[in-house]
């Protein structure tokens, strides 16, 4: 879609890739939105919002394969 294409010309645009990874996760794509997340915590370590939503997303992966 076009935030990927706009991502892969600006690459370090952490706010977009965070939107983008939103999306993937809301559309069940948890694999596509943690990838996306790794990237804005490689960029910007410090971004609290991405850790979240990787937690919840493993957490709720967890439960769909029986974790918890």
């Amino acid at each position: 879609g076009y935030l990927e294409r706009a991502l892969r010309v600006r690459y370090d645009q952490v706010n977009w890739r965070f939107r983008l990874a939103q999306a993937l996760s809301e559309q069940g794509h948890a694999d596509q939105a943690i990838q996306e997340l790794e990237v804005c915590l490689r960029l910007r370590p410090q971004m609290t919002a991405a850790r979240q939503l990787m937690g919840e997303i493993k957490s709720r992966s967890a439960v769909g394969l029986g974790g918890e």
